[in-house]
């Protein structure tokens, strides 16, 4: 029986996430994938940060993830490989779960029954089967794969595997820390895996020094066992209710449950002395630490956090698991809880094949979540052209999340309701003073309503924003023409020009000062 058990399992993976290979992409993949420059020009995938590219700079630097992007779309674009990849990944993992079962000690039934529960648990389906939740499957899966080789006495390639991992995400720049635990585990200094992992720092924190992108700024997470809670809360929620993922789910201190995670956290790193399984769990703890502060900042507890943490928790189980299986034959009815897992995970990772199914489903979940349903309004707004729809949806939005008043004013714009779209202009700039867009929304929306002085203003605050976007320039030649400013029109046009070449509205509206010169 145990021959067959890595194809059933590895099959039933891939039966279980074979809906959501034909998806497309969703949510942040539209800007890394769909519209990233930087593929054609790998090397801006390593001296960039992740939304670099974008014209969004920030403190995001994840070399390696972002330039295994550059063969998969060089070979077949679009997100088809992608999310093969991603499931190719993922049955790695869960390989990987049961090789390090077995070198745990468990006998093969049991590593793969821990190792199916893993792969098949709904936990996992944010990070398989959403292409940009790769941040979190790649590091994952290479730890699993270091984790394996220590076990295994492969000291070498745990080392080069654990060294990559800060390259992949931020939280793994405490991969020395989990070097740290496997020597405390095996009673004896192990120095490839300590200077693999902290060659891997070094090697991150060089990166950025040289190309001179800032370290992440950090959370301000007032509350820290709050926030701790707010983590640990989530992901037990996650292991017990199956049908719980959410793509939007929201932040909530704990800070009781908080200082119980703490507690249980230093228990078992006194008990991992001598003890590989502690050690293994205890890994996955660490790595998850850092996404405390990250939850409190950002607001939302994601699921792909916890793929790791599960994966080395499963792991550690499976000794007990074998007890189980060796001393009760009604045991074998723990199979069932694996198939039953995948009933909720093949509709949760087909609902990750669009934006319009995964947000809508959220927002289902929690009618109350404002984020949920800014990004509905997005969807509905940007990729479904029905601003009628958005607008509500954007206004319920607008009390958490500044990026929906602005898109706001758009939708109120295109649907000709000019009055409203310049009642929002002040609000709107002010909520986000680095973003020209609401100051050229709100100069198009007075200029329709034959107030072209008081648009003029926001047209070159646009331009102090933007001082490269053409069409801002555009815009405020149109305004200083409609006010008798000719020298200003052409100057603003000309500047243009010089920043796009060929502007066919550029050039119109310099044609048109000058038939007006005298």
């Amino acid at each position: 029986m145990s021959r067959w058990l890595p194809a059933v399992v590895l099959g039933a993976v891939v039966l279980t996430y074979a809906a959501s290979l034909s998806g497309g992409y969703v949510w942040d993949d539209h800007f890394l994938l769909g519209a990233n420059p930087a593929l054609q020009a790998p090397w801006r995938l390593v001296s960039e940060d992740v939304w670099g590219p974008s014209g969004s700079p920030g403190d995001l630097y994840r070399p390696l993830t972002m330039l295994l992007h550059w063969p998969i779309q060089a070979l077949w674009a679009g997100p088809a490989l992608e999310r093969a990849v991603s499931l190719g990944l993922h049955l790695l993992a869960v390989w990987a779960v049961a090789g390090l079962g077995r070198r745990l000690g468990a006998g093969a039934e049991a590593a793969w029954l821990v190792a199916a529960a893993f792969g098949l648990h709904p936990l996992s389906s944010e990070a398989v089967a959403w292409i940009s939740g790769r941040h979190d499957l790649l590091p994952a899966t290479l730890v699993l794969g270091a984790t394996l080789a220590w076990r295994g006495g492969r000291l070498g390639l745990a080392a080069g595997l654990l060294g990559l991992t800060p390259l992949c995400k931020e939280p793994f720049l405490l991969a020395p820390a989990v070097a740290v635990l496997w020597c405390v585990a095996d009673r004896r200094v192990l120095p490839r895996p300590l200077l693999g992992s902290i060659a891997g720092v070094v090697l991150v924190l060089g990166l950025r020094h040289v190309f001179e992108l800032p370290l992440p700024a950090g959370a301000a997470a007032t509350e820290p066992l709050g926030s701790v809670g707010a983590v640990a809360s989530r992901g037990l929620v996650l292991l017990v209710w199956p049908s719980a993922p959410d793509v939007q789910s929201l932040y909530s201190a704990a800070p009781v449950l908080g200082g119980v995670a703490v507690l249980l956290g230093l228990a078992l790193a006194l008990a991992s002395w001598g003890r590989p399984w502690v050690a293994v769990l205890l890994s996955g703890l660490v790595l998850l630490a850092p996404t405390a502060p990250a939850s409190a900042q950002l607001g939302l507890v994601a699921d792909r956090y916890f793929y790791l943490p599960v994966a080395l928790l499963m792991a550690s189980l499976a000794p007990w698991a074998d007890r189980w299986l060796t001393r009760h034959r009604a045991a074998r009815l723990l199979w069932l809880l694996p198939a039953l897992l995948a009933t909720f995970t093949a509709p949760r990772a087909a609902a990750w094949s669009s934006d319009s199914v995964i947000f809508t489903e959220s927002l289902a979940r929690d009618p109350d979540n404002e984020r949920a349903a800014f990004h509905v309004a997005y969807d509905l707004h940007v990729r479904q052209r029905d601003c009628a729809s958005a607008v509500p949806l954007y206004e319920r939005a607008r009390a958490v999340e500044a990026r929906a008043g602005t898109n706001l004013q758009s939708c109120l714009l295109d649907l000709g309701r000019l009055e409203e779209a310049a009642a929002l202009g002040p609000e709107v700039v002010q909520a986000q003073p680095g973003n020209p867009n609401p100051a050229a929304n709100t100069a198009r929306a007075l200029a329709g309503l034959g107030r072209p002085a008081e648009a003029l203003v926001y047209a070159e605050l646009a331009t102090e924003r933007a001082p490269e976007r053409a069409s801002a320039w555009i815009l405020v030649g149109n305004l200083r023409g409609m006010t008798g400013d000719l020298e200003g029109a052409r100057s603003a046009f000309e500047a243009a020009l010089a920043l796009e070449p060929g502007s066919p509205e550029a050039l119109a509206g310099l044609a048109a000062v000058e038939a007006r010169s005298p």
